[in-house]
């Protein structure tokens, strides 16, 4: 069983897929997308706005033409700007934090690769590397 929920804090989802079911490809024609961070399916920008009813029910359509079953859940209620406000700074921050850790690690690996690039000049001959009579790069 397949449930398009829709509700103003977590937008339009679907539950019930699994990968190789079959869905993906009809989800990806209808305009959704795969949300790593929350492992589902779902409508971009669906979150804190009015469902996309014909985008949800051509989907119901047709994953019902596909043979699934599907079951609609849909919440139209609004919630109150300040709560919507309030999670948005939420994610925000949070994004500001994994934006900031992920800099600090790609500084650190800059550094690494920095120090092994030094290693390596510094291993060369004074003057460089030096002519190799008999290599095919060499002529006289």
């Amino acid at each position: 069983m397949l449930t398009i929920t829709h509700s103003a804090a977590a937008g339009t989802l679907i539950d019930g897929t699994s990968k190789n079911d079959g869905t993906n490809a009809i989800l990806k024609a209808h305009g959704w997308r795969w949300f790593p961070s929350i492992t589902t399916w779902g409508i971009r920008s669906s979150r804190d706005r009015a469902p996309k009813t014909h985008t949800i029910d051509a989907t119901a359509a047709a994953l019902r033409a596909a043979g699934f079953d599907v079951e609609l859940d849909i919440d139209t209620a609004a919630r109150p700007t300040d709560i919507v406000e309030a999670d948005r700074a939420g994610r925000q921050a949070a994004r500001v934090d994994a934006l900031e850790t992920k800099a600090i690690r790609r500084s650190s690996e800059e550094d690494a690769a920095w120090e092994a690039e030094q290693r390596s000049v510094n291993a060369l001959p004074p003057g460089g590397e030096p002519i190799k009579i008999g290599h095919h790069s060499f002529s006289p």
